[in-house]
C-alpha cells in the first residue's frame, strides 16, 4: 500500500518540477545566444572571430602564419561587392585596426594576395591583427570583450563578443 503511494507521490513531484527545469534550460540558452554578437542587419557582417592567439600577444603575424594570431573573418551577406576601403576593426578598449592591402601592416591575410579590398557577394575575407613583435597592434581581449566593425563613415556595422 504504501509503495503505490510513493509512486504517485515521486510521480507528480516530477510533474511540478518539470516546467522549472525547462524554464531554466530556455533562459541559459537565451542567456548564451544574447553574449555571442548583435544581429547583423547590413552586408558585411563579423562571421568568426578568433581573439586567444596561440603564444604570445606579441608574436610576429604574417600572411604565411596568421591562424596562429588573432584574426576576424568578415562575410558578406549582401547581393553585391563591398569595397572595404576605409572600414577598421575595433575591440572594446577603442584599440583599432584597419582593413589594409598596402600599407604596413598588410592586414588581408584571405583571399592571400588580395588585389583590392572587394568582398564579393557571398564572399569572405580573413582580416589578422597586426603581431610586430614589439606591442600588441591590435590585440582582442581574450574574455569579455566586444569587437565592432566600422565601415568608412565610422558607423558600426556589427559587433560580437
Amino acid at each position: 500500500m504504501m509503495r503505490p503511494k510513493l509512486m504517485i507521490i515521486s510521480i507528480l513531484l516530477l510533474m511540478l518540477l518539470s516546467p522549472q527545469a525547462v524554464m531554466l534550460e530556455n533562459a541559459f540558452e537565451q542567456e548564451m545566444a544574447g553574449a555571442k554578437s548583435t544581429g547583423c542587419t547590413g552586408a558585411v557582417c563579423l562571421n568568426e572571430l578568433f581573439v586567444n592567439a596561440i603564444g604570445q600577444e606579441t608574436d610576429a603575424v604574417g600572411p604565411a602564419d596568421w591562424t596562429t594570431g588573432e584574426w576576424v573573418e568578415l562575410y558578406n551577406n549582401g547581393g553585391s561587392d563591398v569595397d572595404l576601403s576605409g572600414w577598421y576593426l575595433q575591440d572594446h578598449s577603442s584599440r583599432q585596426m584597419d582593413i589594409s592591402i598596402t600599407s604596413s601592416p598588410v592586414t588581408v591575410v584571405w583571399p592571400q594576395n588580395s588585389p583590392n579590398l572587394l568582398i564579393p557577394a557571398g564572399g569572405y575575407m580573413v582580416i589578422a591583427r597586426n603581431g610586430d613583435g614589439q606591442s600588441c597592434g591590435h590585440c582582442m581581449t581574450n574574455t569579455q570583450g566586444v569587437v565592432s566593425l566600422y565601415n568608412s563613415n565610422s558607423i558600426i556595422q556589427h559587433q560580437a563578443t
